[in-house]
């Protein structure tokens, strides 16, 4: 007890002291609960994604005339294969049958549309001479579209692949979906354009929908997700980090901009995964990379941005 006392008065009459040898060991402490904190996550463990509200914003209401909407392009971008599906005819395939009508019913006449196909090579609808011919005539002239094949390379979607050619097509705004994603609102362009152009630095950052559909959607995460073209300047011309084959993707780029994620609640897909059912094996093992992808493009944004302030 009185070995206690003088401990005490010791370290009392040199506190000064203790709390400067102290703080370092503090500092390393903090740090390795903070880094363990966020490596002990699940994908969809950090902060809940931001759902905003914009109907009730005057921005909303005047969004057209704000972003001189008639100046830009945007290109719906997506990945398409038959591999797997039994049905093959144009009115079954879930690209022409929801997708494409839904495109086409809800957009809006001051912007200029692209629709993007991503397909494997040797796919026996998307890479016969009947393909682009057929989706140009069911797409109609409000929209151009682009189909780009590339090899089969194991359970890699070639999504990196078919964003990047928007990108170097000069799109100003990218949109990634899936080939039996439903569009179910209107004016989701003007909405997503001007909430990306409301950011610090304006269109930093990711905005997507609600989603319904799936029973297992992940509320969490952006599945769907519209960017500038900025992104991709900031990734040197990559949308995601090329390591991810087909999952992983929607958490890299709802996590890696963190409070500039944002989910539009007045933009609604409906994700009809059960009209093809699943074409492809998730490959869960990539997951091990997501925490440190994360980590490097949270930097990468953070030098960019400083760069150019």
């Amino acid at each position: 007890m009185q070995a206690c006392e003088r401990l005490a008065r010791v370290l009392r009459s040199h506190r000064g002291l203790v709390v400067a040898l102290a703080a370092p060991f503090a500092l390393v402490l903090y740090f390795s609960h903070s880094s363990l904190a966020f490596n002990s996550r699940s994908s969809s463990d950090s902060v809940p994604l931001a759902v905003v509200k914009l109907s009730g914003r005057p921005h909303a209401k005047l969004a057209r005339a704000a972003i001189n909407p008639g100046e830009f392009s945007i290109g719906v971008v997506l990945c398409s294969t038959t591999r797997g599906v039994e049905n093959v005819e144009w009115d079954h395939l879930a690209l022409t049958s929801i997708m494409l009508p839904s495109l086409k019913s809800t957009m809006e006449d001051e912007y200029t549309y692209f629709l993007y196909i991503g397909v494997d090579t040797d796919d026996e609808v998307y890479s016969t001479r009947e393909a682009k011919s057929t989706l140009s005539r069911l797409a109609g002239d409000n929209v151009s579209v682009i189909i780009d094949a590339f090899p089969r390379v194991g359970q890699r979607i070639p999504m990196n692949q078919i964003l990047r050619r928007a990108y170097e097509d000069g799109m100003d705004y990218i949109v990634r979906v899936n080939d039996d994603t439903e569009f179910a609102s209107m004016m989701w362009t003007t909405l997503s354009i001007s909430e990306l152009m409301r950011g610090t630095p304006a269109n930093i950052g990711v905005v997507g929908p609600i989603v319904s559909g799936p029973p297992n959607v992940n509320g969490n995460i952006l599945t769907h997700d519209m960017v500038h073209r900025t992104h991709m300047d900031i990734f040197n011309g990559e949308y995601y980090p090329e390591c991810f084959e087909n999952a992983w993707i929607d958490d890299w780029i709802t996590l890696v901009y963190g409070h500039r994620s944002r989910a539009i609640w007045e933009w609604r897909v409906h994700h009809h995964t059960d009209h093809h059912g699943t074409r492809y094996r998730t490959q869960k093992r990539q997951k091990r990379w997501l925490v440190g992808k994360v980590k490097d493009g949270r930097r990468t944004i953070d030098l960019w941005i400083q760069a150019r302030n």
